[in-house]
C-alpha cells in the first residue's frame, strides 16, 4: 500500500516523512527535491526547463515507486506523489503534455494533503511563498481527486498530532478495505 504524504511547500511533509522513517515505517523520499539539489534542472527558470525538470523526476520517481512495490512491507508512505507535477503545471498556468496525461495515480491507496503552516522557514530549495503554499493545497487536492485517490487533510497541529491522524486514517482505511471520505474527521488532540 502506497500513501502519499503531500503538501505545498512549508507544510510540513519533510518534517512528517522524517519523523515516520524515525518511528521505523518504509519511506520514499522525495525525487523532485533530490534533482533540484543536483543543480540540473532549474523549473523556475521557464516552460522548457520545467518540462525537462518534471520528466526527469517522472522517470526518477516511476523507478523508485516500481522497487518499492517489490518490498515485502505492505505499508510506504511516499514524500510527494508523482501526479503532484500536473499541480505545479496548472498552478504557474502552463498546459498539460503527453508526459502529465500520460500519467496514472492507482498505485496510491491514499493520498494525505497537509495543510501549509503560517512560519516560513528556508531550506534552499524552495522559493515560493505561504500564499502560494495555500493556493497550492487547494490544487492538489484537486488533482488526486481527479485522479480516484481518496484524499485526506491534515490540519495545522503538533508533529505528534498529526502523524497520530495520519496513522489512525491509514488504520482505519488498510481495515476497512473501502475508499475513505474527501475528508475524515477524526478527533485530534488540542494543539500544544
Amino acid at each position: 500500500m502506497f500513501a502519499v504524504i503531500d503538501g505545498a511547500p512549508n507544510a510540513g511533509k519533510s518534517t512528517t516523512i522524517g519523523e515516520l522513517r524515525q518511528r521505523g515505517f518504509l519511506v520514499m523520499n522525495e525525487v523532485a527535491e533530490q534533482v533540484i539539489k543536483e543543480g540540473v534542472h532549474k523549473p523556475w527558470l521557464g516552460d522548457a526547463e520545467q518540462l525537462a525538470f518534471q520528466t526527469e523526476v517522472a522517470l526518477r520517481q516511476a523507478a523508485q515507486e516500481a522497487s518499492f512495490q517489490q518490498q515485502p512491507q505492505s505499508l510506504v508512505f511516499l514524500d510527494r506523489g508523482l501526479v503532484a507535477a500536473i499541480a505545479y503545471r496548472l498552478i504557474y498556468g502552463r498546459s498539460l503534455t503527453h508526459l502529465h496525461n500520460s500519467m496514472q495515480a492507482s498505485q496510491y491507496s491514499v493520498a494525505f494533503l497537509l495543510e501549509p503552516v503560517e512560519s516560513w522557514s528556508d531550506n534552499g530549495v524552495r522559493y515560493e511563498d505561504p500564499k502560494f503554499a495555500r493556493e497550492m493545497t487547494a490544487v492538489m487536492k484537486r488533482v488526486y481527486e481527479s485522479f480516484n485517490v481518496p484524499t485526506i487533510v491534515v490540519p495545522v497541529d503538533t508533529v505528534a498530532n498529526r502523524l497520530s491522524f495520519i496513522m489512525q486514517a491509514t488504520s482505519h482505511y488498510r481495515s476497512s478495505l473501502t475508499k475513505m471520505p474527501e475528508r475524515m474527521q477524526l478527533p485530534m488532540a488540542a494543539a500544544a
